[in-house]
C-alpha cells in the first residue's frame, strides 16, 4: 500500500512537472542566443528559463568578449549580455527598480571591458595570448566586483546601498555627467548626469543654479553674487531659513579660518535629511546641497553620495576662459562718446539721447579682470531680460561709450588698455531694449562698479 501511494505521488509530480516545463520549452528553449552588446537593458532581453526555487526574481548574465575590429585593426573588448543565460520571473513594467538592479551588473562588466581595452591602447603591439591572459585578471576582480555589488545591496533590497553603487558606477563611467564648471562664479562641481539650470534674483541676489535628480536625491549648487558678505548675518540666516521651513537642526558647523564655510545637517518633517555647504570666496557666495529621504531604514549610502558631491566642489580661475572666448569671436565693437551735460551721442549721424538713471541689478557678472597687455574685461550674464530683447549692450567709462553687438549666454565687455583712466574711475555696463529703440530717449538698463587701477594688478601695465 505504501509502495502504491509512492507511485501514484511520483506520477501525480512528474505530470506537474511536466505541465510547468512544457511552457517554458515551448517559449524558451528554441529561442536563439543573442550577444547583446553594451546599452539599456529591458525585460525582453531576458529570455532565459527561471531558476527553479531561486527567491531571487531576476538574473543576469554578462560577460567581457573579445574580438578583432578589421577598421580598427587592433583587438577590442566589448560587454555583452547572454538573452538565454538571463532571466527574470516576472516582467511587468512597473518593476524599473528591480532591471535598474540588472543594468548596473551590466554597467559594472561594461566598466572592466574598458579597463581591457585601455590595456590594449597601452599594448598596440600584443598578442591574442597577452590579451586573453589579461582579460582572464579582470574576469576575477570583475567576479569579485558583481558579487560585492550583490551583498552590499542585499539584491537591490538595501534601497540606499542600491543608490550609493549606482553612483559610484555612474561616477566610474562617465556615461552623461562630469565636471559642471560655471563660468560666471567659477564654481565647479562633478555631476554624474546632465543638470537642470536656472537663473535669477532671490532677495534681491542674483544667482545661478544647477540641481541633478537621480537616485532618489536632489544635488544642487547655487552661486550667488554677493560682495562684502557678513558671515554672521548669513550664519543667523541660514540658522532662520532652517527653522523657517519647520526643519531640525541636527548639527552646524563654521570655519572661518582660511576662508568662510558653513556645514550644516538637518531634517524635515517629510522624511528628508539635508546636506547642506556655504562658501563665500570674493563675490561671490556658493550654495551646495542634498537631499535624501530617511524612513528607508538605513540611509548610509545616500549619506555617501551627499558627501561625495559636496566634497567634490571646488572654485577655479574662469578669467582665461572669457579672454579665450573674446579673442575666438568676432562681435564688433564701437567706441564713441557722451556728453555728460545733456547724455547724447551720436550714432549713424542721429543725435538721440539715453536715460541713464539709477543703477540696479540686471544680471551676474565675473569681473573685472585683466590680460597681459592690461585690457579690461567684463563677462555678464542678463537676468531681467532675455537675450532676444537686447537692442545694444553697452559699457560707459566716464565720457567713454562702448558699444556691443549682443551675444547668446551672455555679453563679454572689452575696454582695451589705452582706454582705462589711470584714476579711479566708475564703469556703468548693461543694456538697451528693442522696445525703446523706436523712442526719442533709450533707457539704460545697468549696474556700476568702482574701479581704482592702483589696486588692480595691471597697474603696472598702465604705467609703461
Amino acid at each position: 500500500m505504501a509502495n502504491s501511494l509512492k507511485v501514484k505521488i511520483a506520477i501525480a509530480g512528474g505530470a506537474l512537472f511536466v505541465l510547468f516545463l512544457v511552457p517554458l520549452l515551448q517559449s524558451k528553449f528554441f529561442a536563439p542566443v543573442t550577444i547583446k552588446r553594451w546599452g539599456n537593458l529591458s525585460w525582453n532581453d531576458f529570455q532565459g528559463i527561471p531558476r527553479p526555487f531561486s527567491s531571487y526574481e531576476a538574473g543576469i548574465s554578462s560577460s567581457v568578449y573579445l574580438e578583432f575590429d578589421s577598421n580598427k585593426g587592433r583587438h577590442v573588448a566589448f560587454a555583452g549580455q547572454n538573452n538565454i543565460h538571463s532571466w527574470a520571473k516576472r516582467s511587468q513594467d512597473e518593476q524599473v527598480y528591480l532591471l535598474n538592479h540588472e543594468q548596473f551588473h551590466f554597467n559594472i562588466t561594461e566598466l572592466h571591458a574598458r579597463m581591457l581595452n585601455d590595456y590594449i591602447e597601452e599594448n598596440p603591439e600584443g598578442s591574442l595570448q597577452s590579451y586573453l591572459s589579461r582579460l582572464g585578471l579582470i574576469n576575477v576582480d570583475l567576479g569579485q566586483m558583481q558579487r560585492q555589488y550583490d551583498e552590499e545591496t542585499n539584491h537591490s533590497l538595501s534601497y540606499d546601498k542600491q543608490r550609493s553603487w549606482e553612483y559610484r558606477i555612474d561616477s566610474l563611467l562617465m556615461l552623461q555627467g562630469g565636471w559642471l564648471t560655471d563660468h560666471f562664479s567659477g564654481a565647479q562641481v562633478y555631476f554624474t548626469h546632465p543638470s537642470d539650470s536656472s537663473k535669477g534674483l532671490i532677495d534681491g541676489l542674483p544667482y545661478r543654479h544647477y540641481a541633478q535628480y537621480t537616485y532618489g536625491m536632489q544635488l544642487s549648487l547655487a552661486s550667488y553674487q554677493a560682495s562684502n558678505v557678513n558671515y554672521k548675518t548669513v550664519t543667523e540666516g541660514i540658522k532662520k531659513n532652517i527653522l523657517k521651513r519647520s526643519e531640525r537642526l541636527k548639527s552646524l558647523s563654521i570655519d572661518t579660518a582660511s576662508a568662510f564655510r558653513v556645514f550644516s545637517i538637518s531634517e524635515d518633517s517629510s522624511n528628508f535629511t539635508y546636506y547642506q555647504l556655504w562658501v563665500a570666496s570674493d563675490s561671490y557666495l556658493y550654495q551646495l546641497k542634498t537631499r535624501y529621504p530617511n524612513n528607508t531604514g538605513d540611509t548610509t549610502g545616500y549619506a555617501q553620495i551627499a558627501s561625495s558631491f559636496i566634497n567634490s566642489f571646488r572654485i577655479v580661475d574662469t578669467d582665461s576662459y572669457w579672454i579665450a572666448k573674446f579673442e575666438a569671436s568676432d562681435s564688433p565693437i564701437i567706441f564713441s562718446t557722451i556728453s555728460k551735460r545733456d547724455e547724447k551721442k551720436e550714432k549713424n549721424d542721429i543725435q538721440y539721447c539715453m536715460h541713464i538713471g539709477s543703477p540696479g541689478q540686471q544680471g551676474f557678472y565675473r569681473g573685472p579682470f585683466y590680460r597681459d597687455d592690461g585690457a579690461m574685461f567684463l563677462a555678464y550674464d542678463y537676468l531681467i531680460h532675455s537675450d532676444s530683447l537686447h537692442y545694444e549692450d553697452v559699457m560707459l567709462i566716464n565720457k567713454e561709450w562702448h558699444s556691443y553687438t549682443p551675444t547668446s549666454g551672455g555679453q563679454i565687455y572689452f575696454v582695451p588698455a589705452k582706454n582705462i583712466p589711470r584714476e579711479k574711475f566708475i564703469i556703468k555696463f548693461g543694456y538697451i531694449l528693442l522696445k525703446d529703440s523706436v523712442k526719442d530717449c533709450y533707457k539704460f538698463y545697468h549696474e556700476s562698479l568702482e574701479i581704482n587701477p592702483k589696486n588692480e594688478s595691471v597697474s603696472a601695465e598702465l604705467d609703461k
